[in-house]
């Protein structure tokens, strides 16, 4: 059932074939710290497209880098020994929505920040909801970050 919720979710942003193939590696993965390329039990020729995809769209990172962790200094592999990782926010949205069938950005960042931060982290969430109003396909400009910094501006 809760493979059900977390395909049905995912079809609100990909199209059948890739949001069924995305569940199938992420309802064995959302467990484990990193995934190896051979773990990802599905045919070569989908295999590629969809690691590929997941990495476009930050689901999947691979462990590489060249010099740092920046988006990019990562290196996409395709190698038995390649290995990946998921984000813990994307990890936080991807359990959300295999319990509830729902995508909750809200939830995830309040699952992700409560591991990391030990203080109340409703200023970040509400930082983060504005920031959104401002964005542009859930990108934005540091200016407007460091706008929201200053004091006097968001109360931080």
């Amino acid at each position: 059932m809760k493979e059900n919720n977390l395909f049905n979710a995912l079809l609100n942003f990909f199209p059948e074939s890739d949001a069924f193939l995305l569940a199938e590696i992420l309802k064995d993965n959302l467990c484990k710290e990193t995934i190896r390329y051979e773990e990802i039990d599905i045919i070569e020729s989908q295999k590629k497209d969809l690691i590929l995809l997941a990495f476009e769209e930050r689901i999947l990172i691979p462990v590489t880098s060249r010099s740092g962790p920046a988006w990019e200094d990562k290196i996409l592999d395709f190698r038995n020994k390649s290995t990946y990782f998921i984000p813990p926010v994307v990890k936080a949205m991807l359990d959300t929505m295999r319990k509830t069938g729902e995508p909750s950005c809200e939830t995830a960042v309040r699952k992700t920040l409560t591991r990391v931060v030990q203080k109340n982290i409703s200023d970040f969430v509400n930082l983060l909801q504005t920031l959104m109003k401002h964005s542009d396909n859930y990108t934005f400009e540091t200016g407007l970050l460091e706008f929201f910094f200053q004091p006097g501006n968001y109360g931080l």
